[in-house]
């Protein structure tokens, strides 16, 4: 693991004055993830939850069984008996400023052992934390590249899971990797618009012309917020050397 990484992300996040609100990592192994924990977040009053894939033949998509590494920000402290080594999985994180949280983990339809390969062993899904600070809802989610049918699927699967808080009218962040350009999904280019306000189109920036969010090119990362659906600023997106995608920074 690149401890060059962890540093260079928390010196970032130490530089914010004030610390951000939320907080969200895709394609993170869960060693990066201790040290971000032990170096910055567990310190500094968030509460978080982590999803995560393990290296292993017969995973195929499913929880590892309670015995194993402790993974921290979770509540309870979840455990996985295949995290035993450095980088042996990858998934999702969120962090939110809190004291007490509510967490839910979302593991998506269309898992299979080809699409684990293919995406660095992390099962494609979702994590949401609920804070005590107003109530405030922030989720990190991943959907597969491995085809589009399985994209578009899985982007739908989500928006019926958050459903729970729209339908209250709580305050939420869903921040992550959709593996969709605006215009790819007539669903997703409706609803999640139409629910959500996204970063780049509420701050002035035309939906065709979203941010690139890759190295490659590609507006496929997303900051959407609701309750209220509005930026302050245009959000900021930040080419990064330690990873194919940007840091997106979005401002309340």
């Amino acid at each position: 693991m690149n401890g060059d990484t962890v540093s260079s992300i928390v010196s970032s996040l130490n530089n914010r004055n004030p610390k951000p609100f939320a907080v969200s990592f895709n394609e993170i192994c869960w060693t990066q993830w201790l040290q971000l924990w032990n170096q910055y977040f567990g310190v500094n009053g968030y509460v978080a939850e982590a999803q995560w894939a393990a290296i292993a033949p017969s995973f195929h998509g499913r929880p590892a069984s309670d015995v194993g590494q402790n993974i921290p920000g979770s509540n309870p402290v979840r455990r996985y008996s295949r995290l035993t080594s450095n980088c042996s999985a990858f998934g999702n994180v969120t962090a939110i400023l809190g004291t007490s949280a509510t967490r839910q983990v979302r593991y998506f339809n269309d898992q299979n052992a080809s699409n684990i390969n293919n995406d660095k062993n992390e099962n494609k899904g979702a994590v949401c934390v609920q804070t005590n600070v107003f109530n405030a809802v922030s989720c990190s989610i991943h959907t597969s590249a491995a085809a589009a049918a399985a994209t578009k699927n899985q982007s739908f699967e989500f928006s019926v899971f958050v459903n729970q808080w729209t339908n209250a009218g709580v305050g939420m962040f869903v921040m992550g990797d959709y593996n969709l350009w605006p215009t790819d999904d007539p669903y997703f280019n409706t609803w999640w618009y139409a629910v959500f306000a996204e970063a780049d189109e509420k701050s002035g920036r035309p939906r065709a012309n979203k941010g690139e969010t890759t190295d490659g090119g590609s507006p496929i990362d997303y900051i959407f917020r609701r309750s209220p659906n509005a930026y302050s600023v245009q959000p900021y997106i930040y080419q990064s050397s330690f990873s194919d995608h940007h840091w997106y920074e979005a401002y309340l």
